[in-house]
């Protein structure tokens, strides 16, 4: 792996077992709490939003492919922190927003239609 970005990304919750290998590493946002309020100086309206990002590995089940799913979390968590230092991001969780914006301006490959 050569690059973090995500080539699965969506916020539909999706079953694992059931997305092809070459969708890895996969990526699912949730929201959760959402508070807004207004400002009483300026009238200036804010939110905060609370969102979880679950990341999803797969290890190669090919024969002879030795690399566990710990191995490929480790790879996943090294390559994100190789893109935060090369881009000079100031932190981890910035990255993050970063790369799953790239995945989510990947368009997906329609799925072929079985005969």
């Amino acid at each position: 792996m050569d690059h973090p970005k995500p080539t699965f990304v969506t916020r539909e919750p999706f079953d694992v077992l059931k997305i092809a290998i070459t969708q890895f590493p996969a990526i699912l946002i949730t929201t959760g709490n959402e508070i807004r309020e207004d400002d009483a100086m300026g009238g200036i309206r804010r939110g905060i939003i609370q969102v979880q990002i679950r990341g999803y590995v797969r290890a190669d089940g090919r024969e002879g492919q030795t690399i566990s799913v710990d191995q490929k979390r480790n790879e996943l968590i090294e390559r994100i922190e190789d893109f935060r230092y090369e881009n000079r991001i100031p932190s981890r969780s910035e990255a993050i927003r970063i790369l799953v914006e790239a995945g989510l301006k990947v368009k997906p490959k329609a799925a072929k239609k079985k005969k």
